[in-house]
């Protein structure tokens, strides 16, 4: 996660929310200290920041956007660990906010850990959302997996939110390519022309077309994807 995320981040929740977390006797000095939290994320000085967040916390441990800020500086840091805590401890406090269980996703991601992400991506589903995003990185873990079956109704589901979804569609052709049976010929060869459609210079999806019809053996369509990919990306090589 980039320093320009965590400023993203950090700038998106209005300051005058930040006094709505908690009713603690402590509220004002919690918001004044959240200020200075914020001015030092975006100066930098991040070691300074987990400081005062923390402190902020220590006044008032429902202030839910010193947790949230004090996770993605320890993203940021590499301190994974920490941040896990620190997005658990949010999702305490804000059990049906879809952001706070993408940035504890997003922590578990950082360092391999694709099964609890994967958890975390089934509960944000469970939230009721429509974000085909959480749908095409869960089919990318059982991509990864090689469990295709897995993979291909998740990468569909992506799709059916995001109908331009490019990624979506080139993992979806892939799962059927990776099936290996003529059966999932004709659904890839959809597929790889629906990226076509989509973006007609994609090369990838030339490819793959050639792929599978040099599979079938149907060398002249076989010749004519992979000219057409070698035409947009020249350091293809040779036909396989």
């Amino acid at each position: 996660m980039s320093k320009k995320l965590i400023f993203s981040l950090v700038i998106f929740f209005p300051l005058i929310s930040y006094s709505q977390d908690s009713k603690s006797p402590h509220s004002n000095l919690s918001n004044e200290l959240f200020e200075k939290g914020v001015s030092m994320v975006v100066k930098g000085d991040l070691k300074n920041a987990i400081k005062t967040f923390k402190d902020i916390i220590d006044l008032d441990p429902k202030y839910a956007e010193a947790h949230r800020q004090l996770g993605i500086v320890y993203t940021e840091l590499k301190d994974i660990e920490k941040a896990i805590n620190s997005f658990n401890d949010l999702i305490k406090l804000k059990p049906k906010e879809e952001d706070a269980y993408w940035l504890l996703a997003d922590a578990y991601e950082t360092v391999g850990f694709t099964t609890e992400a994967t958890k975390v991506y089934r509960k944000i589903i469970g939230l009721g959302s429509v974000n085909p995003t959480v749908y095409y990185k869960m089919g990318l873990v059982e991509l990864e997996n090689t469990s295709y079956n897995k993979a291909i109704p998740l990468f569909k589901k992506s799709i059916q939110y995001d109908s331009t979804y490019l990624d979506a569609y080139m993992k979806l052709g892939l799962s059927y390519l990776y099936m290996n049976e003529a059966k999932y010929h004709d659904p890839a060869i959809k597929v790889f022309n629906k990226i076509i459609g989509i973006d007609s210079l994609n090369a990838d999806a030339y490819n793959y077309l050639s792929i599978i019809y040099d599979t079938q053996r149907k060398d002249q369509l076989a010749t004519y994807y992979f000219e057409k990919a070698r035409k947009i990306n020249p350091n293809l090589g040779k036909r396989r």
